[in-house]
């Protein structure tokens, strides 16, 4: 039996945007495409094997895709009616998501980073939708192929949670495919907070610790009620043109990570920038 440490490795994957395309006259620069994507990825895996290095073999590692993997369909959003700046058709989108998560999966199990494996994608998102759908549900027909010991799963709702030990992990892209104009904020609010107490009571979650981590802002933020911790996490494509000329963000892409004692409140955030 290996020898772990007790402890889980969350990668928090979000806002991809494969295929997305920044012009050379942004006023920030972020040079992305195929190329770049991959190296991020490379990048992303060099950390998690350092994390490894540093802690020891994780009993668990959660992958988690919190949406927007893809930049879009036909150089629009899923929604419609929004045109996107884009360097990829459909297809070459379609195949760069499927071969870099492939070899990264390949990576990750070859160098034995943990004992068990979990790769979760939430695909109800405003920019991917659909088309993320089915990008998802063939990376989880190859890994279920090929490694039959990561478990998988390919989240439909626009919210959902899973346990670790004594936490719960709700999850959601923040903003949904039809229906919100405006999705969850980058700094929590009463009006979020209500609407996550609720789903919390509905489901009658009961964990000692619970965690609403979020996608879509392409920025990080931490903040704690008495009921969760709330939770925005970094973006690896990070600012398009339009972020950067209305929020002045700085094109930087990045990722965050967590590593969790299951039977404790102990969380270590951590995060990689891409330059």
């Amino acid at each position: 039996p290996k020898v772990t440490n007790r402890k889980a490795l969350f990668v928090y994957t979000s806002d991809t945007h494969i295929g997305a395309y920044v012009s050379n006259d942004a006023i920030y620069e972020n040079n992305y495409n195929a190329v770049n994507f991959e190296s991020r990825m490379r990048l992303l895996l060099a950390e998690i094997l350092h994390l490894k290095n540093t802690f020891g073999a994780f009993d668990d590692v959660f992958i988690l895709d919190l949406g927007d993997a893809l930049d879009g369909q036909n150089g629009q959003t899923t929604r419609g009616g929004h045109k996107l700046p884009q360097n990829m058709n459909n297809k070459e989108a379609f195949e760069t998501y499927l071969k870099v998560h492939k070899n990264f999966y390949d990576m990750l199990v070859t160098n034995q980073v943990a004992s068990h494996y979990h790769a979760y994608t939430v695909t109800e998102d405003n920019h991917a939708g659909d088309f993320g759908y089915y990008a998802a549900r063939s990376l989880e027909t190859y890994l279920n192929l090929v490694y039959p010991q990561i478990e998988t799963q390919v989240f439909k709702k626009f919210i959902e949670h899973f346990s670790y030990g004594k936490h719960t992990f709700i999850v959601t892209h923040g903003k949904d495919s039809e229906d919100m104009k405006h999705g969850f904020p980058l700094v929590l609010n009463d009006k979020a907070e209500n609407y996550i107490n609720k789903y919390i009571r509905y489901h009658k979650i009961d964990s000692e610790h619970i965690h609403f981590i979020k996608g879509d802002l392409h920025q990080e933020s931490i903040q704690a009620t008495d009921s969760f911790r709330y939770r925005n996490v970094l973006s690896m494509f990070g600012s398009s043109k339009w972020m950067m000329n209305n929020f002045s963000a700085t094109g930087k892409g990045g990722c965050s990570i967590e590593i969790v004692e299951p039977d404790t409140s102990r969380i270590f955030q951590h995060k990689i920038e891409f330059k």
